[in-house]
Protein backbone atom coordinates (compact mmCIF):
# COMPACT_ATOMS: atom_id res chain seq x y z
CA UNK A 1 0.00 0.00 0.00
CA UNK A 2 1.40 3.30 -1.13
CA UNK A 3 1.49 6.33 1.46
CA UNK A 4 1.23 9.65 0.42
CA UNK A 5 4.43 11.27 2.12
CA UNK A 6 2.42 14.08 3.87
CA UNK A 7 0.07 12.73 7.29
CA UNK A 8 -2.99 13.25 6.76
CA UNK A 9 -3.51 16.63 8.69
CA UNK A 10 -1.59 17.94 6.23
CA UNK A 11 -3.81 17.10 3.09
CA UNK A 12 -7.00 18.23 5.69
CA UNK A 13 -5.49 21.58 6.14
CA UNK A 14 -4.62 22.21 2.31
CA UNK A 15 -8.04 21.28 1.60
CA UNK A 16 -9.25 23.89 4.28
CA UNK A 17 -6.82 26.40 3.34
CA UNK A 18 -8.26 26.39 -0.26
CA UNK A 19 -11.98 26.06 0.92
CA UNK A 20 -11.47 29.04 2.68
CA UNK A 21 -9.82 31.05 0.21
CA UNK A 22 -12.44 30.13 -2.31
CA UNK A 23 -15.36 31.57 0.30
CA UNK A 24 -12.84 34.84 1.00
CA UNK A 25 -12.79 35.80 -2.43
CA UNK A 26 -17.01 35.83 -3.05
CA UNK A 27 -16.85 37.71 0.26
CA UNK A 28 -15.20 40.42 -1.09
CA UNK A 29 -15.97 40.29 -4.66
CA UNK A 30 -17.08 44.16 -5.76
CA UNK A 31 -20.83 44.63 -5.39
CA UNK A 32 -21.48 46.52 -8.67
CA UNK A 33 -19.74 43.79 -10.11
CA UNK A 34 -21.95 41.71 -9.56
CA UNK A 35 -24.77 43.88 -9.84
CA UNK A 36 -24.61 45.34 -13.11
CA UNK A 37 -21.70 43.82 -14.73
CA UNK A 38 -21.48 46.16 -17.57
CA UNK A 39 -20.66 48.91 -15.65
CA UNK A 40 -17.76 51.15 -17.27
CA UNK A 41 -18.06 49.31 -20.51
CA UNK A 42 -17.94 51.27 -23.71
CA UNK A 43 -18.85 50.97 -26.77
CA UNK A 44 -19.69 52.96 -30.25
CA UNK A 45 -17.61 55.63 -31.95
CA UNK A 46 -18.58 59.28 -32.47
CA UNK A 47 -17.52 61.10 -35.74
CA UNK A 48 -17.82 64.76 -37.00
CA UNK A 49 -19.69 64.21 -40.35
CA UNK A 50 -20.43 68.08 -41.13
CA UNK A 51 -20.20 71.33 -39.51
CA UNK A 52 -18.37 74.46 -39.15
CA UNK A 53 -16.02 75.93 -36.43
CA UNK A 54 -16.11 80.07 -36.23
CA UNK A 55 -16.27 83.26 -34.70
CA UNK A 56 -16.42 86.69 -34.77
CA UNK A 57 -16.35 89.72 -32.47
CA UNK A 58 -17.94 92.87 -33.10
CA UNK A 59 -16.25 95.42 -33.00
CA UNK A 60 -13.40 93.60 -33.94
CA UNK A 61 -11.35 97.16 -34.03
CA UNK A 62 -11.52 99.04 -30.51
CA UNK A 63 -10.27 102.30 -31.01
CA UNK A 64 -9.49 104.83 -28.14
CA UNK A 65 -9.51 108.61 -29.51
CA UNK A 66 -6.70 110.73 -27.96
CA UNK A 67 -6.99 111.88 -24.54
CA UNK A 68 -9.16 108.52 -24.09
CA UNK A 69 -9.08 105.98 -21.67
CA UNK A 70 -11.30 103.46 -20.24
CA UNK A 71 -12.76 100.40 -21.13
CA UNK A 72 -14.46 99.29 -24.61
CA UNK A 73 -17.15 96.59 -25.33
CA UNK A 74 -16.89 94.38 -27.85
CA UNK A 75 -19.35 91.43 -28.29
CA UNK A 76 -17.97 87.60 -29.56
CA UNK A 77 -20.33 85.56 -30.71
CA UNK A 78 -19.45 81.47 -32.48
CA UNK A 79 -20.38 81.66 -35.83
CA UNK A 80 -20.04 77.67 -36.46
CA UNK A 81 -22.78 74.91 -35.71
CA UNK A 82 -20.43 73.02 -33.64
CA UNK A 83 -19.45 73.85 -29.74
CA UNK A 84 -15.93 75.37 -29.60
CA UNK A 85 -13.61 73.95 -26.74
CA UNK A 86 -10.75 76.96 -27.32
CA UNK A 87 -9.85 79.78 -29.25
CA UNK A 88 -6.69 81.74 -30.65
CA UNK A 89 -6.78 85.66 -30.23
CA UNK A 90 -4.28 87.62 -32.39
CA UNK A 91 -4.29 90.52 -30.45
CA UNK A 92 -2.51 93.68 -32.44
CA UNK A 93 -2.28 96.99 -30.84
CA UNK A 94 -1.54 99.64 -33.48
CA UNK A 95 2.14 102.01 -33.52
CA UNK A 96 1.12 105.02 -31.69
CA UNK A 97 3.24 107.40 -28.80
CA UNK A 98 2.98 107.01 -25.04
CA UNK A 99 3.16 104.37 -22.92
CA UNK A 100 -0.63 103.18 -22.15
CA UNK A 101 -1.27 99.28 -21.64
CA UNK A 102 -3.95 96.93 -23.01
CA UNK A 103 -5.74 94.05 -21.50
CA UNK A 104 -8.70 92.37 -22.97
CA UNK A 105 -11.01 90.03 -20.55
CA UNK A 106 -13.99 87.53 -21.00
CA UNK A 107 -17.73 87.64 -19.20
CA UNK A 108 -20.22 85.26 -20.02
CA UNK A 109 -22.88 87.71 -19.30
CA UNK A 110 -23.02 91.71 -21.03
CA UNK A 111 -20.64 93.47 -18.84
CA UNK A 112 -22.50 95.93 -15.83
CA UNK A 113 -22.49 99.65 -16.49
CA UNK A 114 -19.55 99.74 -14.15
CA UNK A 115 -17.38 97.55 -16.16
CA UNK A 116 -17.96 94.54 -13.95
CA UNK A 117 -18.81 90.96 -14.66
CA UNK A 118 -22.33 90.71 -12.86
CA UNK A 119 -21.50 87.28 -10.66
CA UNK A 120 -18.07 88.12 -11.03
CA UNK A 121 -16.95 85.23 -13.64
CA UNK A 122 -14.51 87.19 -15.93
CA UNK A 123 -11.38 85.71 -17.42
CA UNK A 124 -8.11 87.53 -18.35
CA UNK A 125 -7.23 86.75 -22.11
CA UNK A 126 -3.67 86.67 -22.24
CA UNK A 127 -1.50 89.41 -20.58
CA UNK A 128 -0.77 93.11 -20.98
CA UNK A 129 -0.32 94.35 -24.62
CA UNK A 130 1.48 97.26 -25.38
CA UNK A 131 1.37 99.80 -28.46
CA UNK A 132 2.81 98.68 -31.12
CA UNK A 133 2.79 94.55 -30.63
CA UNK A 134 1.03 91.78 -32.13
CA UNK A 135 0.05 88.82 -29.57
CA UNK A 136 -0.87 85.63 -30.08
CA UNK A 137 -2.84 83.81 -27.57
CA UNK A 138 -5.19 81.18 -26.55
CA UNK A 139 -8.32 80.73 -24.40
CA UNK A 140 -10.81 78.11 -23.54
CA UNK A 141 -13.27 80.80 -22.81
CA UNK A 142 -15.70 80.26 -25.57
CA UNK A 143 -19.07 81.07 -26.29
CA UNK A 144 -21.53 78.58 -26.82
CA UNK A 145 -23.35 77.44 -30.20
CA UNK A 146 -25.51 80.53 -30.65
CA UNK A 147 -24.43 82.13 -27.58
CA UNK A 148 -21.84 85.17 -27.16
CA UNK A 149 -19.01 86.14 -24.80
CA UNK A 150 -18.19 89.50 -23.94
CA UNK A 151 -15.56 91.18 -23.99
CA UNK A 152 -13.72 94.03 -22.40
CA UNK A 153 -10.85 95.90 -23.85
CA UNK A 154 -9.10 98.37 -21.29
CA UNK A 155 -6.37 101.07 -21.69
CA UNK A 156 -4.15 101.47 -18.57
CA UNK A 157 -4.40 105.41 -18.82
CA UNK A 158 -5.35 107.87 -21.43
CA UNK A 159 -3.92 107.36 -25.12
CA UNK A 160 -1.50 110.28 -26.33
CA UNK A 161 -2.79 109.67 -29.88
CA UNK A 162 -5.42 107.33 -31.31
CA UNK A 163 -5.09 103.75 -30.74
CA UNK A 164 -7.25 100.75 -32.06
CA UNK A 165 -6.58 96.91 -31.06
CA UNK A 166 -7.82 94.81 -33.43
CA UNK A 167 -9.01 91.33 -32.94
CA UNK A 168 -8.71 88.70 -35.12
CA UNK A 169 -10.04 85.18 -33.78
CA UNK A 170 -9.28 82.01 -35.36
CA UNK A 171 -10.28 78.51 -34.71
CA UNK A 172 -8.03 75.42 -35.18
CA UNK A 173 -9.04 71.72 -35.47
CA UNK A 174 -6.12 70.48 -32.75
CA UNK A 175 -7.79 72.36 -30.22
CA UNK A 176 -11.02 71.56 -30.73
CA UNK A 177 -9.90 67.97 -29.68
CA UNK A 178 -11.65 67.03 -26.20
CA UNK A 179 -10.60 64.19 -23.69
CA UNK A 180 -13.55 61.17 -24.24
CA UNK A 181 -16.07 61.26 -21.82
CA UNK A 182 -17.22 58.12 -19.97
CA UNK A 183 -20.81 57.56 -18.79
CA UNK A 184 -21.80 54.98 -16.59
CA UNK A 185 -24.28 52.23 -18.48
Amino acid sequence: MYRHPWPARHRARAAAVTTAAALLSLLVAPVGAVAAPNRGVGSGAETVSSGTWGASASPATPTWTTGQGGRKLSTETNTGTLALSALTYKVTISSGSGTTTFTLAACPVAWDGGGNCPGGGSTTIGGTYTIGSTTTVSSTDVPNVGGALYLKATASNNVTSAITMTLQLSVTSPSQLRAPVVTNQ
